[in-house]
């Protein structure tokens, strides 16, 4: 039989004593301590955590400033070779699965190829920026363009 007045809900725990001898101010206290405890580890495991995690964030943030300064820093060529690499990663990720090799290899030479597609063609646009990608759909468009005419 439980007793009614220390049945009660806190932080989604149910303490329940099932004998009414066995209630008393002390078993009240106790459970209040033990929650009390237990919020302030959180509170403090969470400031530690949204500490390390605006450190890292810094920190990564200045990692890919840089990275992104000396990939516009290269040449237009550059760029371009890079974005032809990336179309060879994607059909490459792809045309392997052609081939007569376990399911979990093809599945690990996916994600190796279409990462490195992936990676290629965010560091070529990088490198290239907005006026190199104007450049280039500007010379398919004008090469579909001599073509018809």
């Amino acid at each position: 039989m439980a007793c009614k007045e220390c049945s009660y809900v806190r932080r989604h725990r149910v303490y329940e004593h099932t004998n009414d001898s066995q209630t008393s101010a002390d078993d009240h206290n106790a459970t209040d301590r033990q929650l009390l405890i237990e919020g302030r580890k959180l509170f403090y495991l969470s400031s530690i955590i949204t500490i390390f995690a605006a450190v890292m964030n810094h920190f990564f943030r200045r990692i890919f400033e840089a990275i992104k300064r000396w990939l516009a820093g290269l040449s237009f060529r550059t760029g371009v070779i890079i974005l032809a690499s990336c179309v060879v990663f994607y059909i490459l990720s792809f045309a392997q699965m052609l081939l007569p090799i376990s399911p979990a290899a093809k599945g690990v030479l996916w994600f190796i190829l279409f990462g490195m597609a992936k990676t290629t063609q965010y560091m070529g646009l990088a490198i290239v920026g907005v006026e190199g990608w104007r450049r280039i759909k500007g010379y398919f468009k004008g090469s579909k363009g001599d073509k018809r005419g």
